[in-house]
């Protein structure tokens, strides 16, 4: 039986690994399926930050951040303590990398993880 979601994502975590920084051969080594974006001929060798369009990777942004805020609005949120770490230090690892590469949308630029309470 394969890895989980779960498992896979703590893997990639612990390589300090954003989830815009998975490229083909690495998407393999940590058990992930292909994405489809990765099939076309024109994405290979590219990272998923490289060549995802601007409003997929600002959607993705937008869903981290919602996630957290739903977290933490939620009304056992010690419950949910691990999970808000975990959520933020994901959202923290892939604004550094769209930053890097050139690719943070500007809805992002001055965006503080830490501002989410």
């Amino acid at each position: 039986m394969g890895t989980s979601y779960k498992e896979r994502n703590a893997k990639r975590r612990t390589k300090g690994l954003s989830k815009f920084q998975i490229t083909r051969d690495n998407c393999e080594e940590l058990g992930n399926g292909l994405y489809t974006w990765m099939e076309k001929p024109e994405n290979q060798g590219k990272t998923a930050g490289e060549a995802l369009s601007d409003e997929n990777i600002l959607g993705h942004l937008e869903v981290s951040k919602v996630r957290i805020e739903a977290l933490q609005s939620h009304m056992s949120k010690v419950d949910f303590k691990k999970e808000i770490k975990i959520e933020k230090e994901e959202l923290k690892l892939d604004i550094a990398y769209l930053k890097k590469i050139g690719r943070l949308p500007k809805e992002f630029e001055d965006f503080n993880v830490n501002s989410l309470k």
